[in-house]
């Protein structure tokens, strides 16, 4: 059960148990005990004109109910009590008569004095309120008493009238207001807070039924302070023909708001449209009755009664109905009226009936009542949250399965807070490539490691955009490209609060896509390179000849022509290599023919490449013994020596960290330095023929872009990109040979 279900109901059970009668003495007369009930022996006369004087009420005929609380029921508007009473002269205690009965028009004690006149008090709500101990109850403080008197009291009250009429001390009588006060003020405060948590959950869900059972629970609050008499405590004797209809309209207002909460909590409207329409029909007659109360209150006051007890019986058949029926809310229905039920009827049984009452029956109406929408509020709050939960759930289970699609899909999902910071990210991870989680916390226009302005200038327009691709670089190294799309959010003030949308990387596409572009470009490089390369060495083989036949046929002496012709000769060897290095495009045609050790191969191309190089450390660490791969020995020297030549021409120490190791159904060599770094302006650019960063006369251009085409003769990829920590990085996806 719930903890908070436990403790309402601890509430109510302990109201229940300061409402329940205490023992009083049925000695007559002050004596040692300070309450006495006075009910057995005082005797009753009805006066039906109302007119009695006091003489002819003297001779009246007078009967004994023999009860403590005696019940005359409902149509009664004078009645008059005779009661003996007998004095102590020991006893010098104040005393009081007090009839605890609620809304009494008019109360007249009649007290004889020694003389044979009698001392006359009047109390009730047709009293002005100066001299009166109680407004709620009639209080009368008694003068000494004779040793043996007859007290009389005449007692006007339109409705119901029960007769609990006691004779108690100073000290008993305030302590037990004070402790009526306390016991119905817990009440009156459960059922407010009661009200206002229904209200408040209204407002949140706006279900009907919440609604309804908060005006309901407010109505009967309003009837618990007026029919216990505690607002007339205080409220001026003008306000209280207004007060005493307000609470009758409370009632009217149970009865009809009961109705429309049946029909909905019972979820009739789809199912029974007859009975609903019969009970929203109620509900109307019950507002025409309300109207009609603040015309005729005295005539609405009589019937109102027979109207509550064919009301209960009403709702409980309606539950009965509905549980017969099948409807999933009518056990709880049951559970929750009964209650109120219990109470209700024999409240309305003491009044048509006049049964003998007590102080339980009396007050059972508002501990049923309480309870009853206690436990309608539980089970609406019950309802509340197994909904709740059942919404967790699917939540729950749409996330889960959102996830799965995620996964399982190419693409990512995003969204991010109002400073443009991602807050989930969730997709597909794969190896090597950047981790969706990675993103969390970072600011979307930063992918690239800076503000990248693209993106951001999108993103801070707020407007909606798709297949924009930026680069991305995270600290550990990762780098690559994003194709995002993405929308903006705004809230319902129409606030921007961020933005969702989806993800993929394309960073394997894009490089594809360079690749295809880069080899498209090759071949027409190669073609034009081979064409000029092969005019050139037609016209170099003469001059190298030429040069060397003429030296030959120089003296020794003749120094300085020598010198020249050496100049020449020189020139055109090294016109030479260009031109063969040039030719190495051209005719690169057929895939590279049988096996080898990657691993062995580059501990040798290192260890030549490096040598004679004392500014450049290389350190070789392989993650795999052996890398089978279709390369040869020249090819892979090339690319190393290219690589290291590069790196060493970065700075005058630097240091150099390859690595192999397994990827995919290759192998990846990395070559990464901690030198200056590449120009982002010459990324794009690096592995063309002929562009070159250095100088002017200090490079050809021509070894990376051969670099390039050996890897693309393999089979394989090559990338380059600068490193977080400063330096450049070259990877180079290698194929494996079938079978490794």
């Amino acid at each position: 059960m719930p903890r908070y279900l436990v403790r309402r109901l601890c509430l109510l059970v302990l109201a229940a148990m300061l409402l329940a009668p205490r023992p009083a003495s049925g000695q007559i007369g002050p004596g040692a005990a300070e309450r006495h009930v006075l009910g057995p022996a005082m005797q009753i006369a009805v006066d039906p004109s109302g007119g009695w004087s006091l003489d002819e009420a003297q001779h009246a005929d007078y009967r004994t109910d023999g009860t403590a609380i005696p019940n005359l029921g409902m149509g009664r508007s004078v009645v008059w009590i005779r009661v003996r009473l007998t004095a102590d002269p020991a006893d010098e205690r104040p005393w009081y008569l007090v009839l605890r009965t609620t809304l009494v028009d008019r109360a007249t004690l009649y007290q004889p004095r020694a003389d044979g006149s009698h001392a006359i008090q009047e109390a009730g709500l047709g009293v002005p309120p100066a001299g009166q101990l109680s407004r709620r109850y009639v209080a009368f403080a008694l003068a000494p008493l004779l040793e043996d008197q007859v007290v009389v009291l005449r007692i006007a009250k339109n409705g119901s009238l029960r007769l609990p009429l006691t004779l108690e001390t100073a000290t008993a009588y305030l302590a037990d207001e004070t402790w009526s006060f306390g016991v119905f003020g817990l009440l009156t405060g459960l059922l407010a807070a009661l009200a206002v948590y229904l209200f408040a959950v209204w407002l949140a869900l706006r279900e009907r039924s919440h609604l309804l059972l908060s005006l309901i629970t407010v109505a009967l609050t309003v009837y618990t302070i007026g029919s216990t008499g505690m607002m007339y405590e205080f409220l001026p004797p003008a306000a209280v023909p207004a007060a005493r209809i307000a609470v009758q309209l409370s009632v009217i207002a149970i009865y009809g708001l009961g109705a429309l909460f049946v029909a909905s909590f019972l979820e009739l409207a789809e199912t029974h449209r007859r009975l609903t329409r019969a009970l929203v029909c109620a509900a109307a007659a019950f507002a025409v009755l309300a109207a009609t109360s603040v015309v005729a209150p005295a005539a609405v006051r009589t019937i109102l009664p027979a109207i509550g007890m064919a009301v209960l019986t009403g709702f409980l058949a309606v539950g009965f109905y509905a549980w017969w029926r099948g409807r999933p809310t009518a056990c709880v229905f049951l559970a929750g009226w009964a209650p109120a039920l219990v109470g209700g009827v024999v409240r309305q049984s003491l009044d048509l009936l006049a049964l003998p009452a007590n102080a339980v029956t009396i007050n059972l109406v508002y501990i049923g009542a309480a309870l009853s929408s206690l436990l309608f509020a539980t089970a609406l709050s019950v309802r509340l949250r197994d909904r709740d939960h059942a919404a967790r759930r699917a939540l729950r289970h749409s996330e889960e399965r959102f996830r799965a699609y995620a996964s399982a899909g190419s693409d990512w999902f995003w969204e991010t807070d109002a400073d443009l910071r991602f807050i989930t990210v969730e997709g597909r991870q794969e190896a090597g490539r950047l981790v969706p989680r990675d993103l969390v916390g970072r600011l979307a226009g930063d992918l690239d490691g800076t503000a990248s302005p693209t993106i951001r200038a999108v993103l801070e327009a707020r407007r909606s955009f798709r297949d924009l691709v930026v680069p991305y670089h995270l600290a550990a190294g990762a780098a690559g490209y994003l194709r995002i799309a993405g929308v903006p959010l705004h809230d319902e003030a129409g606030r921007f609060v961020g933005y969702r949308g989806a993800a993929a990387d394309v960073t394997e596409a894009r490089r594809a896509e360079e690749a295809r572009r880069q080899q498209d470009k090759m071949a027409t490089l190669g073609q034009l390179a081979g064409s000029v390369a092969h005019e050139l060495n037609n016209l170099l083989h003469p001059i190298v000849n030429f040069a060397r036949e003429a030296k030959a046929g120089l003296s020794d002496g003749d120094a300085r022509n020598r010198r020249f012709l050496d100049l020449v000769t020189a020139s055109g060897h090294q016109a030479g290599e260009i031109v063969h290095q040039i030719l190495s495009f051209a005719r690169r045609d057929q895939p590279p023919s049988g096996s080898a050790d990657l691993v062995s191969l580059l501990r040798e191309a290192i260890e030549l490449a490096s040598a004679g190089r004392p500014g450049l450390s290389v350190a070789f660490a392989p993650a795999v013994p052996t890398a089978p791969a279709r390369v040869t020995a020249v090819e892979l020297g090339q690319v190393v020596g290219n690589l290291l030549t590069n790196a060493a021409q970065a700075g005058d120490r630097v240091r150099v960290e390859v690595t192999l190791d397994r990827r995919d159904a290759g192998w990846r060599l990395t070559v990464a330095d901690d030198g200056t770094g590449i120009d982002p302006e010459a990324l794009g650019r690096i592995f063309e023929p002929f562009f070159t960063t250095k100088a002017s006369g200090q490079g050809t251009g021509l070894g990376l872009a051969l670099v390039y085409d050996i890897v693309g003769h393999w089979g394989g990829r090559i990338a380059a990109e600068n490193r977080p920590e400063g330096g450049a990085q070259f990877i180079i996806d290698i194929p494996a040979e079938a079978g490794a």
